[in-house]
């Protein structure tokens, strides 16, 4: 359901940049975000001009009729919302910036992944199973011949990498609270 929402956004979106690039405002902008050089003062100009097409883009007032697809979606939302089990509120300790009691930190290849946290004393290593391994990069002899619908990117393993450091210091964390953290919410730094 999702992503229907979010097609109905991008569609919005895509009406409202046709607007934006017929302007006569901001004919200039646009010229300079085609500069493909390597002169740094450029290549600011070439910035400015995204993020100003970007905000353009964004607070155009338009209106927009919902679809269908978007009407659901806003009715599963208000569902949600307003359903009592699913409580919308977090203690303060998750909101404030505070330093964090202790890091973990993970790295990633094609072939496994690591990690560890001094503070909570523990580390990992995991191998990817064969079936994962064959869905990376490395599988793929050509690169331009990618199938999309097999491939399994590094970015993917990272967050699983995130995952698992989370998971093993949210065990550490319950199974040994009084031993290291005097907060009721303890807070930590994933690199």
């Amino acid at each position: 359901m999702a992503y229907a929402l979010r097609h109905s956004m991008l569609v919005a979106m895509k009406a409202n940049r046709q607007k934006v690039y017929v302007d006569e405002k901001m004919e200039h902008f646009l010229t300079d975000t085609a500069y493909p050089g390597y002169d740094w003062q450029k290549l600011l100009k070439k910035d400015f001009a995204v993020s100003r097409i970007a905000k353009a883009i964004w607070v155009l007032p338009t209106w927009f009729h919902f679809n269908c697809s978007m009407k659901e979606e806003f009715a599963l939302l208000r569902y949600v919302f307003e359903d009592l089990k699913y409580p919308i509120e977090m203690p303060i300790a998750h909101v404030v910036d505070r330093v964090p009691e202790f890091t973990a930190w993970g790295n990633v290849c094609l072939d496994g992944a690591g990690g560890y946290c001094p503070e909570l004393k523990f580390w990992f290593f995991l191998e990817w199973p064969d079936f994962v391994k064959s869905k990376t990069l490395k599988a793929f002899k050509v690169v331009a011949k990618i199938n999309h619908d097999a491939f399994i990117s590094i970015n993917l393993l990272e967050f699983v990498t995130v995952i698992i450091l989370y998971m093993a210091a949210t065990q550490l964390v319950v199974r040994d609270r009084a031993i290291f953290f005097a907060h009721k919410y303890p807070i930590t730094n994933q690199k």
